[in-house]
């Protein structure tokens, strides 16, 4: 093969060999063009895959907000029932805007009407949102009363020496009653005494029942057959039902009245409570309002004692007075009336007419003056301020 040389004596390569070098020249840029095109679609991928993983993030992280909003609007509503939420006739929503993208709403209807015995029911449907998630929960709850809140209820001895009527339930002692003449039920139509509404199922017709004895005049009134009260019972019958749960609220019971309370203010001054300078209705709280009443918590020293009085309004809502230590109601030109609950921590004692549209309970009761305590019989439907339970008999989401 003939080689040329050039003037400085090197070799010159031929045309073939050009057109050779030039190929590989295109090769390797086509290569270079493919690796660069094919590590922007790796950039690209991984790119795509981290924008995903970070929606799915926020996607989880917005569902559990809105889980948690749900949760939220739960519990608001099951305080609104233990504050005595209205839900006869009708419903209510109560919402919050808990974060920017965060908002629940909760709405609380009238499942069924107690009846008889029974408790009655509302329907719980909370709808929740963060973001784009959505959560909706439906629950059914059953509205108790707190133990204690049930009728006329004293855990030790009760002590008469004034009327005391009571209508629409018994009354329940876990000590002796003395001075049982003075004690009279509302009667009913025909002239009998009326029924017990708290614990019909136990004792149809209102009467006194005891963990000790029932005396009236100085002598224990079971102590001869047949005697002026049949519908009592005391250690002495042998038909005697056990009595209801006469202890006082436990610590979560009174945490949650402490949750629910509202201060005295100016109605309370010198240990005396003004029933008169109480709000008529309960204020708006955030997040949402209170509905139907609201509680007074009395907490005073060790031996002192809270003198209550005044008289509220019949229009004004339902109050749960919740008294730490003895208490003495009304006094000599001093009426009290009040509609709602009374919870004697310590002793209560009945100094002034005292009229009492609600329920009852006390360490020990002493009467000086008249009393008279109406149990509503439709007191289920709507049970005092801060002491209604309400228990979840189902609960599911959508």
């Amino acid at each position: 093969m003939d080689v040329r040389v050039s003037s400085r004596g090197e070799p010159v390569p031929d045309r073939a060999a050009r057109r050779c070098g030039c190929r590989q020249s295109g090769y390797a840029l086509l290569a270079a063009v493919a690796i660069g095109a094919l590590a922007g679609i790796l950039a690209a991928a991984a790119l795509a895959a981290v924008s995903a993983r970070e929606s799915v993030v926020q996607s989880d992280r917005a569902a559990e907000q809105a889980s948690s909003e749900a949760q939220a609007g739960l519990r608001r509503a099951c305080r609104s029932l233990r504050q005595g939420a209205p839900v006869v006739g009708g419903s209510i929503v109560s919402s919050r805007a808990a974060a920017p993208d965060g908002h629940w709403s909760a709405t609380l209807t009238s499942a069924s009407s107690a009846v008889g015995g029974a408790w009655a029911t509302v329907g719980i449907d909370v709808s929740a949102s963060a973001g784009r998630a959505r959560q909706r929960l439906r629950a059914v709850a059953e509205l108790r009363a707190q133990p204690p809140a049930q009728g006329v209820a004293v855990a030790g001895d009760v002590t008469l020496g004034a009327p005391l009527s009571i209508s629409g339930s018994g009354l329940y002692s876990g000590g002796s009653v003395r001075g049982r003449e003075w004690v009279t039920f509302a009667p009913s139509v025909s002239g009998a005494a009326g029924p017990d509404h708290v614990h019909g199922e136990s004792w149809p017709v209102a009467g006194v029942h005891a963990l000790g004895g029932i005396w009236a005049h100085g002598s224990e009134v079971h102590e001869v057959d047949d005697g002026p009260y049949p519908a009592d019972t005391d250690t002495h019958t042998t038909s005697a039902e056990p009595l209801p749960d006469l202890r006082p609220p436990d610590a979560a019971a009174l945490a949650a009245l402490q949750e629910d309370a509202l201060p005295a203010g100016a109605a309370l001054e010198n240990d005396v409570l003004d029933l008169a300078l109480l709000p008529d209705e309960p204020p708006c709280r955030d997040p949402a309002p209170s509905f139907g009443g609201y509680v007074v918590v009395l907490e005073r020293a060790i031996g002192a004692r809270v003198r209550v009085v005044g008289r509220r309004a019949a229009s004004a809502c339902p109050v749960t007075l919740v008294l730490a230590s003895d208490a003495e109601f009304g006094a000599q030109g001093a009426p009290v009336k009040l509609s709602g609950a009374i919870v004697g921590l310590g002793a209560v004692t009945i100094a002034g007419d005292t009229q009492l549209n609600g329920h009852l309970y006390a360490r020990g009761l002493s009467i000086d003056a008249p009393f008279s305590v109406d149990v509503p019989v439709s007191w289920r439907l709507r049970p005092a301020p801060g002491l209604a339970l309400p228990v979840l008999v189902s609960l599911y989401g959508l």
